[in-house]
Formats: structure tokens, sequence, C-alpha cells
């Protein structure tokens, strides 16, 4: 539960993981690599808002927090990949909720994604997406057709959906 302000404090795991991955590429002929962190949607799931007046500026206050954690991968040169699962399971995950209000639902959490990414290049960014695993047959996931244009919103270089897209897109 959220129940006062938000602030970022995961500097030093933050770090750790950079130096960990920086240490691994350096024994490698890789030319880059790309560190992984979640997307402010996913936080917003697994904590639930007791603090802020709307679910909308809870979420920004947790895209401001990510925004520490994106320009520190950043800044040590690699390449950020951020991990929204959310953003197309919302609507299998919610079967009475329709295309539009799914639709709806998902340009708030890209508007506050870009948010968290603002000044970031957008080379140095890549955006994953996923219908997750062990969810059954995929005989209710959105149809990549009502979503695209959303996922192909987000302020990044790279975008990819192992299921739908394929290898990432360079936009």
């Amino acid at each position: 539960m959220c129940t006062r302000p938000i602030a970022y404090k995961g500097q030093a795991r933050v770090q750790q993981d950079i130096d960990l991955l920086k240490a691994a590429v350096a024994q490698t002929r890789a030319e880059e690599a790309f560190l992984p962190a979640i997307a402010p949607a996913d936080v917003e799931f697994w904590n639930k808002n007791q603090f802020y007046a709307s679910d909308e500026d809870y979420l920004m206050a947790i895209a401001d927090a990510m925004h520490v954690e994106y320009r520190a991968i950043v800044d040590a040169g690699l390449l950020l990949q951020i991990d929204d699962p959310r953003l197309v399971t919302y609507y299998a995950m919610n079967p009475s909720a329709s295309v539009q209000e799914c639709r709806a639902w998902a340009e708030v959490r890209v508007e506050a994604l870009n948010h968290a990414l603002r000044d970031l290049p957008r080379e140095r960014i890549r955006f994953h997406t996923c219908y997750s695993i062990n969810m059954g047959p995929r005989v209710h996931d959105m149809e990549l057709k009502d979503i695209v244009d959303v996922i192909l919103k987000v302020r990044g270089g790279r975008i990819g959906d192992e299921e739908a897209v394929g290898p990432l897109l360079t936009a």
C-alpha cells in the first residue's frame, strides 16, 4: 500500500545491477547490453494507492520515481529495456472491460511511462510487452490491431512483443 509520498530509494541496488552487468559484458565481445526495468503500470498494480488524490496522480508519482532508475541505467551506458506486461494483459485480467476501456486505461499508462522516460535518448530505450506466461489458451487476449497504435506511442527507439510483433522494431 502507498500511504505516503513516493520517493525512489533503489539507487544502491540498481547500481549493483549495473556494475554486475557491465562486469559480465566486459568478459564478452558484446557491443551493447540492456538492463530491464519495470514500467510504472506494474508498480501501480502491485502497490495500491491510499495516499494520492487520484489514480493518475499516483501513477505520475511512480513515474517520477522510476525516472531515477531509468536515468541511472542510461547514464551507465546501457540500453534501458522497459518491461510492461500489464499493458496488454489488462484486457484479459478485466473481462468485463471493453476494448475501448482497456485502450483508454493503456493510454494513461503509456503517458505516465513517457513521463518517466522524459529527457532520455530514445535510441537507448527498448520497450517490451507480452501476454505473460501460463495464462492458458490465447482466446481472450487483446488483439494486436486493437492496441498496437497505443504501444507505438511509447517513447522508445525499439519496441517488441515476442508473441505478436516478433523481433524488436526500430522506431
